[in-house]
């Protein structure tokens, strides 16, 4: 099991709004990868907790609340990004989800609801995008969500 919180840059100015940084679990088996990508979120402004594999991640979720999961689909073995988020859903079901891979295809009917995707390798401009985007979808009303 490894996790790891990284403590947030100072809020960007679109982000200053907010009493407290948004809460990000990020998932994802490559080291690399993962430093990568925190680095990005933190710099942002976000809250970051890092977890290398799916099990790490449900137990994370159960013991505190995160804004947005992003999650790798292909997380060695065990569960994948699919199953996690699914699982992540069932405890908090108001959990924004970004998934990333560089699969050449992505299995839309199983992605959450209101979801997005960023495709490996990306520009942390996308990331951040999918990020706010995801995170502003959830926060609309229902009907807009959905409808």
């Amino acid at each position: 099991m490894i996790a790891f919180h990284r403590p947030t840059a100072s809020a960007p100015a679109g982000m200053a709004g907010f009493s407290e940084p948004r809460r990000v679990l990020l998932v994802e088996d490559q080291d690399l990868l993962r430093w990568m990508a925190g680095e990005i979120l933190a710099d942002e402004g976000y809250a970051v907790t890092e977890a290398a594999d799916a099990a790490t991640a449900v137990e994370l979720l159960s013991q505190h609340s995160f804004d947005l999961l992003v999650t790798d689909l292909d997380l060695g073995p065990g569960p994948d990004g699919y199953e996690l988020a699914r699982a992540a859903r069932l405890v908090q079901p108001d959990l924004a989800i970004v998934y990333a891979s560089g699969r050449a295809r992505l299995q839309a009917d199983s992605c959450a609801p209101g979801s997005r995707f960023v495709a490996k390798p990306y520009a942390p401009a996308e990331l951040l995008g999918a990020a706010a985007t995801t995170l502003d979808n959830r926060s609309a009303p229902s009907a807009a969500r959905f409808g």
